[in-house]
């Protein structure tokens, strides 16, 4: 996912530049992004090394405060230039403790996959990012006002390979979901009235079992 994103925020720099516009604070904002989505994938690549070799994950204390944040903060201009509008709600002082690089890259996924549900829509595109402490840890929820997931879909939508869309099939879910059963937490997506809600509930300590 970050790759994809990093093409976008490429694809809108050169765009701009070709038109011969002055490189402005969001054009810097741009390659700024892309260096950081080039660091975070570069991390994810060895995450997903270690993942798939059963090596053990680096689990430290994380403040989802801070991750969420940080993690909006790269994708602001991918999601603005979808015309998305963005709310983010999270408790202050939720700790974690946690591979922050496979997080992150989970909470990535589901922005990614209701981006492409949200490109349905023609106008009144919405997503938001809560999190919040839980008799069980802390939930994270990831919703869109989307196009819904077909009810036959559900259950195995976090299986690889399988996609809503037959041109974007992946494995986005499917390492979301692996990633979430590594650290001890759930993963679940459900329709709403309105669009669709991903949720990760994660305990709040996590055993460094690799």
């Amino acid at each position: 996912q970050p790759l994809q994103i990093m093409s976008s925020f490429a694809g809108v720099t050169q765009d701009h530049l070709r038109k011969g516009k002055p490189i402005t604070n969001d054009v810097l904002q741009w390659l700024q992004n892309i260096e950081n989505l080039a660091e975070q994938a570069g991390k994810v690549i060895r995450g997903l090394n270690e993942f798939n070799e059963h090596r053990p994950r680096h689990p430290a204390p994380t403040d989802v405060c801070d991750l969420i944040r940080s993690t909006m903060e790269m994708l602001s201009a991918y999601l603005r230039h979808r015309d998305i509008r963005i709310a983010v709600q999270v408790e202050e002082g939720l700790q974690l403790k946690v591979d922050a690089v496979q997080l992150r890259q989970v909470v990535m996924n589901l922005i990614k996959a209701s981006v492409q549900s949200l490109s349905d829509r023609d106008s009144g595109r919405a997503l938001s990012v809560l999190a919040r402490q839980v008799d069980s840890g802390v939930r994270i929820s990831v919703s869109h006002n989307g196009t819904q997931i077909p009810e036959t879909q559900i259950k195995s939508l976090f299986n690889p390979w399988v996609s809503r869309r037959e041109e974007h099939p992946g494995i986005g879910l499917s390492i979301s979901a692996r990633i979430v059963e590594a650290h001890r937490g759930r993963i679940s997506a459900a329709n709403t009235d309105d669009g669709v809600t991903f949720s990760i509930e994660l305990p709040v300590a996590v055993s460094d079992a690799g």
